[in-house]
């Protein structure tokens, strides 16, 4: 499970963000925890394990993002942290009494530049735009796209914690037999001949048996990071290595909408 931190003051805006990443970031096993005031953004990333990103605007209910974001980044240096934020507005009723048209676009420019500085010397690692009448699908898709870039190195930190590796020689698993040095399978006393993407998926399940896997994960374990393919490419290699486990496929259990368990319970 990959946990994300998204804090806005806009509803609106949070809920079309947690749907666009929940459904369209192509990353099994999603949550988004959303809120709009810095002290739950704080307990949040406190209390929630597995956490891939914060998402937070400059400016929250009840504190500065920026704040908030540089508190979270001193104790957890390694959670990627984007700012995704509304424009300036140019028509503030204030500032309109006090400053000519040409003087208030100079104002926003220049505090919008140093927005940007200060969250990047904070520590975050991209920094996102909206205005608030543009909020559209092509915005949200190259959001997901950005966020995805900028969490890959993490979702793998959080791979290789979660993801068992034994380093074990030979295995028996129900009846099937894999010997790691020689890189034999073997199901009931017959040698199985596997091709290598087989073998190593195989021996992921077994060294992990009993752990729910997801698609993402097998991919990026077995493929790489680098990967961009689809996911789906995983369910067609599974289904093969069921056939030529025999009966012992059974082992490899389907999670509905995740990916997949080894057990021979």
């Amino acid at each position: 499970m990959y946990n994300i931190l998204l804090a806005n003051r806009n509803d609106k805006i949070c809920n079309a963000i947690k749907f666009h990443l929940e459904t369209k970031l192509d990353i099994d096993c999603i949550r988004v925890f959303i809120t709009d005031n810095g002290m739950d953004l704080m307990k949040m990333s406190h209390n929630i394990s597995s956490i891939m990103a914060v998402i937070t605007d400059v400016y929250l209910f009840d504190a500065s993002g920026i704040s908030v974001a540089s508190t979270i980044h001193k104790h957890y240096p390694d959670i990627p942290i984007l700012f995704v934020s509304e424009e300036a507005q140019e028509d503030d009723a204030v500032l309109s009494k006090i400053y000519t048209q040409e003087e208030k676009q100079y104002l926003y420019c220049k505090k919008d530049v140093l927005t940007r500085e200060i969250a990047f010397i904070i520590g975050a690692v991209d920094f996102f735009t909206y205005h608030s009448n543009n909020v559209n699908t092509e915005f949200l898709t190259e959001l997901v796209y950005r966020i995805k870039n900028a969490t890959k190195e993490k979702r793998n930190v959080l791979n290789d914690k979660r993801i068992i590796i034994d380093s074990k020689e030979e295995y028996t698993e129900g009846h099937v037999f894999l010997n790691n040095k020689a890189r034999r399978v073997f199901v009931s006393g017959n040698e199985v001949i596997l091709s290598d993407k087989d073998y190593k998926i195989l021996y992921y399940f077994i060294v992990n048996k009993n752990i729910i896997l997801s698609r993402q994960q097998i991919l990026e374990k077995i493929w790489g990071a680098s990967y961009t393919k689809t996911p789906k490419i995983v369910d067609i290699y599974v289904n093969n290595l069921r056939k030529k486990l025999g009966i012992s496929g059974n082992y490899i259990n389907t999670i509905y909408k995740i990916g997949y368990k080894f057990s021979v319970q």
